[in-house]
C-alpha cells in the first residue's frame, strides 16, 4: 500500500525578503479583536518559533494548532483564492473548473500550472497536473468530498511502522477534533436524496472544531436512479464513508459551510479561526527559495522571494450537451512516478512524471471499473433518465 503525505518544513529562524500582504475582508466565522492586516507579515527579516513553508491543507491545520502556544509564520506563494478566483472557488458547483488535462486549463492566480511529462499510457500527451497555489492549497479547489481511509489501511500503516497510534481507532479522535458535522437540511434537500449517516464517528456539538462538514442542499436528480442501479449490480448502500468501510454506495459528506453552502477550506476554517491569535503571521505571494541549515544540518531559516496566461473572451458561450457521468479512480495505484527539479532556481517549473497506468495492475483495475460503470448504466433503474447511447468514449469503443 502506498501512502500519500505532505512534507511540512519547521524551523526556528526566518530570514529574507517577504511579501506584502493581500487584504481580505470577508471573514465569515471570526470576530477579530485586532486589525485584520496585522495578521499578515511585512517584507523584512524576522524570527519565529516555527516557520511553515506552504499554506495548504496540512500547513494551515498545523499552523493553527502550533500558534496556540508558539509564534508561527506561514509562507505561501499564492494569496486568497476568493480574490484570485472569486465565486468560482466559493460556489461548490464550480469545482469542476480547471480539472481537465489540457495544460492551458488553469488559472495562474490559484494554480501552479504544472504539466506532466508525456505519458506513455496516455498516447504520449502531457496533462495539467493540478496543484493549488493559494491559501488553502488543494482544499480551495478540490471536489470537497470528505472521506476517511479504511480501518485495514490505517492498521497496515500502524503495523508497518510499529506504532499503533496510527490505527483507525486511535486516529479517530483527531479526525473528530477537526470537524463540526451539521445534519442535512430536510427543508431544502430533496426527500428522495436523504442520506443515511453513521453518527457514531461524527462530531456535531464541538464548537471548537473549525471545519464544517455537511450534505449540500442540492443533490443531482439522477442520484436516485443511480442508487437503485448500484443495488442492481450488488453495490449496496452503506452509512457514509467515515466509519472505516468504503465498500458500498452512499451520498458523500462535503466540506461545505452549512449556513452559507459555500466551500469550506483550510483557509476558511483553520486560518480564519486563528486570526485573533497574535502568534500567527501569514506571508502571502511569497516564494520560499532556499532552506538554510546550520553546521549540524538543522534547518534554521529560509530565503523568501516576493514578486501570464493568454486567453480569448467570447460574447456568447458555446452550446453544450447535458450528460451524466460516474468518476472512476484507482485509489491505491501501483504505478509510481517522479517529481524532479530542473534547476536550482525555485521559479523554474518542476519536472512532473506521474507515470500513470504504467503498472499492468492499474490498467486492469481501471478497465474493470469502466466495465462496472457500463453495467451500472445498463440497469433497468437507469433507463428512465437516459437518452441515447454512451457519449464518450462510445459504446463501440472496447479497447
Amino acid at each position: 500500500m502506498r501512502l500519500a503525505f505532505q512534507v511540512v518544513v519547521l524551523f526556528l529562524h526566518l530570514s529574507g525578503g517577504l511579501a506584502l500582504p493581500s487584504r481580505h475582508g470577508n471573514v465569515k466565522r471570526t470576530e477579530t479583536t485586532q486589525p485584520f492586516g496585522t495578521s499578515f507579515g511585512v517584507p523584512r527579516n524576522n524570527s519565529f518559533d516555527y516557520v511553515i513553508v506552504g499554506g495548504g491543507n496540512a500547513d494551515l491545520t498545523l499552523a493553527a494548532r502550533l500558534a496556540k502556544k508558539h509564534t508561527v509564520a506561514v509562507i505561501e506563494a499564492g494569496s486568497f483564492y476568493e480574490i484570485g478566483n472569486g465565486n468560482r472557488s466559493n460556489i461548490p458547483a464550480y469545482d469542476i473548473e480547471y480539472t481537465g488535462k489540457d495544460p492551458r486549463d488553469t488559472n495562474p492566480l490559484i494554480y501552479w500550472g504544472f504539466s506532466t511529462t508525456p505519458q506513455t499510457e496516455l498516447l504520449n500527451v502531457s496533462a495539467h497536473y493540478t496543484r493549488g497555489k493559494t491559501l488553502g492549497g488543494c482544499s480551495a479547489r478540490n471536489y470537497m468530498a470528505y472521506h476517511r481511509g479504511t480501518r485495514l489501511a490505517y492498521q497496515k500503516w500502524a503495523d508497518d511502522i510499529d506504532d499503533q497510534s496510527y490505527s483507525f481507532k486511535d486516529m479517530l479522535p483527531f479526525f473528530e477534533k477537526s470537524i463540526h458535522y451539521t445534519p442535512p437540511d430536510g427543508q431544502k434537500r430533496a426527500q428522495n436524496a436523504t442520506p443515511e449517516v453513521d453518527l457514531s464517528n461524527l462530531t456535531s456539538n464541538n464548537s471548537d472544531s473549525p471545519l464544517s462538514v455537511t450534505f449540500a442542499n442540492y443533490a443531482q436528480p439522477a442520484s436516485s436512479w443511480v442508487q437503485r442501479a448500484f443495488q442492481q449490480i450488488s453495490v449496496h448502500p452503506i452509512t457514509g464513508f467515515t466509519s472505516g468501510n468504503l465498500i458500498g454506495s452512499s451520498y458523500t459528506l462535503a466540506t461545505i459551510n452549512a449556513s452559507t453552502q459555500t466551500r469550506d477550506s483550510s483557509e476558511t476554517s483553520f486560518l480564519r479561526s486563528s486570526l485573533n491569535n497574535g502568534n500567527l503571521t501569514i506571508y502571502t505571494s511569497s516564494l520560499a527559495t532556499k532552506i538554510i541549515f546550520d553546521e549540524h544540518k538543522v534547518a534554521v531559516g529560509v530565503n523568501v522571494d516576493t514578486e501570464g496566461l493568454n486567453y480569448t473572451l467570447s460574447d456568447v458561450p458555446k452550446d453544450r450537451f447535458n450528460y451524466a457521468t460516474v468518476s472512476i479512480a484507482v485509489v491505491a495505484p501501483q504505478s509510481s512516478g517522479t517529481i524532479s527539479i530542473t534547476s536550482k532556481d525555485m521559479k523554474d517549473p518542476r519536472l512532473v512524471n506521474p507515470r500513470w497506468l504504467t503498472d499492468l495492475a492499474d490498467r486492469e483495475v481501471l478497465l474493470a471499473g469502466i466495465k462496472r460503470v457500463r453495467e451500472l448504466f445498463a440497469t433497468s433503474s437507469m433507463q428512465p433518465v437516459l437518452i441515447g447511447t454512451e457519449a464518450f468514449p462510445g459504446p463501440d469503443e472496447d479497447r
